[in-house]
C-alpha cells in the first residue's frame, strides 16, 4: 500500500514538475506565455490614446524570453523607454507628451486640433516555434494634412534571444546581387514612383517578417515612394537569396 501511494505522489511530482517547465518546442526552447497589457485614454476634442501591447508573462524563467521581452519594449516605446522598464510610466508618459500637443498647435484664432496615437501589437510563433515575430501597427495624428501610420515586424530566436538583423544583406560580397533583386521586386511593385533610382540606393528597411519561404521586407510610407502609395513590401524567396549568395542566418 505504501509503494503505490509512494509511486502515486512520484507521478504527481513529476506531472507538477512538467507544467512548471511551461511549454517547449521540438528542440526544447521554452516558449513565451503572452500577457496582453491594454490601455486607452481620451479627452474629447483633445486627444486619444489606444495601445495594445504584448508582455512575455514567463519571461524571467529564461534569459532568452527576458532579453527579448527588453528588446521589444525598448523598440516598441522607443522615445519613451525607461530604466528599469516599466510600461506604465512609458504609457504616461506617451498619454502627457499627445495631451500637450494641442496646445502647441493652435493659436488664438483657432481651435484645438484633436490628435491621436494607436499602437496594436500581436505575437507569432513561426519556423516550428524556434522564432518569435512581434507585428506591430502605429497610426497617430497631430495636426496636419494626414497622420502617419507604420507596420513594423521584428523577429526574435527563441533558443538565443538574439534579434535578427537583416542589415548583412547588403554587407559582403553577396550585397550587389541583393541590392540587384530588391530593385527590380521593387519596381514590379511601384514602377516609375519610386524615390530610389538606382540598385546602389537599395537598403534593408527596419521592418522585415521571417516568412515559411523567405522574407517580407516592408518599407513605411515615404521610404522609398510617395505617401499617397502607403505601405511597399517586398518578398524575397530563400532561393533567391541562396542565388545571389547570401547566407540565412535565421536558417543556420
Amino acid at each position: 500500500m505504501r509503494t503505490n501511494i509512494k509511486n502515486l505522489l512520484c507521478v504527481v511530482l513529476l506531472i507538477v514538475a512538467a507544467c512548471s517547465c511551461g511549454h517547449r518546442n521540438s528542440e526544447g526552447t521554452l516558449l513565451p506565455e503572452f500577457e496582453e497589457y491594454t490601455f486607452s485614454s481620451a479627452e474629447e476634442g483633445r486627444y486619444s490614446v489606444n495601445i495594445r501591447y504584448q508582455r512575455i508573462a514567463n519571461a524571467q524563467r529564461s534569459e532568452a524570453l527576458a532579453s527579448i521581452d527588453n528588446l521589444n519594449y525598448a523598440h516598441t516605446f522607443d522615445e519613451y523607454f525607461v530604466v528599469p522598464p516599466c510600461v506604465e510610466e512609458s504609457v504616461a508618459a506617451l498619454v502627457e507628451d499627445y495631451a500637450a500637443i494641442c496646445n502647441h498647435n493652435h493659436t488664438e484664432d483657432e481651435e484645438c486640433v484633436a490628435c491621436s496615437y494607436t499602437l496594436d501589437q500581436q505575437a507569432m510563433l513561426l519556423r516550428n516555434e524556434t522564432i518569435l515575430c512581434f507585428e506591430t501597427c502605429v497610426e497617430t495624428y497631430s495636426g496636419g494634412a494626414h497622420g502617419g501610420y507604420s507596420l513594423l515586424y521584428e523577429c526574435y530566436d527563441l533558443a538565443t534571444g538574439a534579434f535578427f538583423d537583416f542589415e548583412y544583406l547588403i554587407d559582403g560580397e553577396w550585397a550587389d546581387a541583393v541590392q540587384q533583386l530588391i530593385y527590380h521586386k521593387l519596381y514590379e511593385v511601384c514602377d516609375e514612383v519610386l524615390f530610389v533610382d538606382s540598385p546602389e540606393s537599395i537598403y534593408i528597411p527596419r521592418s522585415v517578417k521571417i516568412t515559411d519561404d523567405g522574407l517580407l521586407l516592408v518599407y513605411q510610407p515615404y521610404e522609398v515612394a510617395a505617401f499617397n502609395v502607403g505601405i511597399v513590401t517586398v518578398e524575397i524567396s530563400e532561393a533567391e537569396l541562396l542565388e545571389a549568395g547570401a547566407p540565412l542566418v535565421w536558417v543556420e
